[in-house]
């Protein structure tokens, strides 16, 4: 009994290590992603007035779209720290043999999945609404 549940300890130490080495690419893969978007952002908010000139909507307030790709770059950045912080606690749990590194690889790995879904419904609401007010929008014009 008891070596089953040593090859189990293995095996889980086997799972923790390969997450953990996913997570922290993802996470690096993140950090390239939003870093990208602040620079979209700044470029947006720097060129507003020009592109709107260019395209003819000369009131359009164009800089709305670098503000809000700002805000969402900045919300991004939360997940990115969770996942450093629990691939960094499950390569303490396999490599340190520490039990409190667990917990703590378990808590941000439900943080991760807590925001995600959190974000998920944020997004399907917003959808939600934005989609009949472009359809009365596109009606009006």
């Amino acid at each position: 009994m008891e070596t089953d549940n040593l090859e189990m300890v293995e095996q889980a130490k086997k799972y923790l290590d390969s997450t953990s080495k996913w997570m922290k690419f993802l996470a690096i893969i993140l950090c390239i992603s939003v870093g990208s978007m602040f620079i979209v952002a700044i470029a947006m908010l720097a060129g507003s007035s020009v592109m709107n000139r260019i395209a003819g909507y000369e009131n359009f307030p164009g800089w709305i779209f670098g503000v809000l790709y700002l805000l969402l770059a900045c919300v991004y950045v939360l997940p990115i720290i969770y996942m450093f912080r629990a691939s960094a606690s499950a390569r303490d749990v396999v490599e340190l043999n520490d039990n409190e590194m667990l917990l703590e690889f378990l808590k941000n790995n439900k943080s991760i999945w807590k925001f995600f879904g959190i974000f998920t419904i944020v997004s399907l609401v917003f959808v939600a609404l934005c989609v009949p007010l472009a359809i009365i929008a596109a009606a009006a014009l």
